[in-house]
């Protein structure tokens, strides 16, 4: 079960990365 929660670190972190840099980009646009 640990595993499976450390392996999902990276991916948590890249998806809100990518949310984050999404909402950015949209923030700025206005």
């Amino acid at each position: 079960m640990l595993k499976d929660m450390l392996w999902i670190v990276p991916f948590a972190c890249f998806a809100g990365g990518y949310y984050a840099t999404q909402t950015f980009l949209c923030v700025t646009q206005f």
